[in-house]
């Protein structure tokens, strides 16, 4: 798009609206050489960072919903969801002199509501690293454990049907056992269908460091309940091996059904 059309598309919005001016967006776009499909929220942005109370407002009424939608998958009570978000619109609408509002980081070349998510997925893991903030009770591995358990495989199946709580309680145990940040990229890549480059911006980190994180997290968690498996049943070795196949085909079509993801 070049300075002509990027203008006549910005006339298009009710910019002043928002509190903000053609050209203090067209200068924003160009210098994020912004797509046209994002212009609008580009103004947005322009707007908030300028702290508009109409812009504010505004936003709020876009995505205020996704704060908790983003939070719900780190299962905090209320009270820590309100924390969390209130620092999360300090990052994003508060700046210094040394420091601009984060919002005004956004590229451009995605949907704002993208980057919104990272900004507060990104702020929770902090806040839980740094202050120990300990999530609900949950079960961490249910999600694996609804992939991992469906077969057609009569012979895998009567073996699941035998071990089905053994099976499941050894997923759940070796998902656990992960480290801190390989179960949450795990979770975030897996679960939630996000992919390595949004894992690792979310985590401030090359993508081979996330790549790494949920490559370890697949094979500990196999390995793992190969091992808690054959601690805690007494099976045959034909019966054993038939278990570990099981694990083993159903963990890898979970996680290929997670590469396959956009």
């Amino acid at each position: 798009m070049n300075e002509a059309e990027l203008m006549d598309a910005l006339e298009g919005l009710d910019l002043p609206a928002l509190g903000t001016s053609v050209t203090q967006v067209a200068k924003f776009c160009v210098e994020k050489d912004v797509a046209p499909a994002h212009l609008g929220e580009a103004a947005l942005v322009v707007a908030c960072g300028a702290r508009s109370a109409a812009a504010l407002a505004e936003f709020e009424r876009r995505y205020a919903a996704e704060f908790v939608g983003a939070l719900s998958r780190f299962r905090l009570d209320r009270a820590a969801i309100d924390e969390i978000s209130q620092r999360v619109r300090e990052k994003l609408f508060v700046g210094d002199a040394s420091s601009p509002p984060r919002i005004l980081n956004y590229a451009g070349r995605g949907a704002l509501v993208s980057f919104l998510r990272a900004v507060i997925v990104r702020t929770a893991i902090d806040v839980r690293r740094h202050e120990k903030l300990e999530p609900a009770p949950t079960d961490d591995a249910e999600p694996l454990l609804r992939v991992a358990q469906a077969t057609d495989d009569p012979e895998l199946e009567n073996i699941r049907a035998r071990y089905a709580a053994p099976f499941r309680d050894a997923i759940r145990d070796a998902v656990r056992s992960l480290d801190a940040d390989e179960r949450n990229a795990l979770r975030l890549h897996v679960t939630e269908g996000l992919t390595l480059d949004e894992v690792a911006r979310i985590y401030g980190v090359h993508r081979a460091t996330a790549a790494r994180w949920i490559q370890s997290a697949r094979d500990q968690i196999l390995l793992r309940t190969k091992r808690l498996l054959s601690e805690r049943l007494r099976l045959s070795p034909p019966e054993f091996d038939s278990l570990v196949r099981l694990c083993r085909s159903r963990l890898e079509l979970t996680f290929s059904g997670a590469d396959a993801a956009p």
